[in-house]
């Protein structure tokens, strides 16, 4: 047997499955339905070299911080302060497993140097995750006759 139980507002209900056949064969268990109170960050760091991947995955909890396993059901929205830092891409492995904890997760490719704010609501809470876009270190080959502790510290002064 199976089937879907849909919760329409939050408490406890025993939910009992038995065979139509047999009513000596059955099985009940005890079900709560609650709404998440708290959005969280749950992958780290939000630093990342320009053209490069950022996953960004977070965690529902509700008012007893316990996690959800899944968001997808939840109205979460997305919004990113300055796109033309980051966007959102779609060109991943979406069946990748969450993180332990994370019940939703979006990638952004970084497209140049600079900071946003990608903030996640579900209703009434939000969270605000800073990202830092970076040049990537690049090794130069210094050339001329000037030593290299002088041409080192000139470069550090740019």
């Amino acid at each position: 047997m199976q089937g879907v139980v849909t919760g329409e507002d939050s408490g406890v209900a025993n939910v009992r499955s038995a065979d139509a056949y047999n009513s000596q064969n059955f099985d009940q268990v005890l079900v709560e339905v609650t709404q998440p109170v708290k959005l969280r960050l749950v992958s780290g760091p939000t630093e990342i070299a320009v053209a490069q991947i950022l996953p960004l995955s977070i965690a529902a909890l509700d008012n007893r911080d316990l996690f959800y396993s899944n968001c997808s059901v939840l109205p979460l929205q997305w919004e990113i302060t300055d796109a033309s830092v980051i966007s959102e891409t779609t060109l991943i492995d979406v069946n990748r497993p969450l993180e332990e904890g994370a019940c939703a997760r979006k990638y952004f490719r970084a497209l140049k140097e600079g900071t946003t704010e990608v903030k996640v609501t579900y209703r009434d809470y939000s969270i605000s995750i800073l990202v830092v876009v970076y040049k990537p270190l690049e090794v130069r080959e210094l050339t001329g006759d000037l030593p290299l502790t002088f041409r080192f510290l000139s470069m550090l002064r740019q």
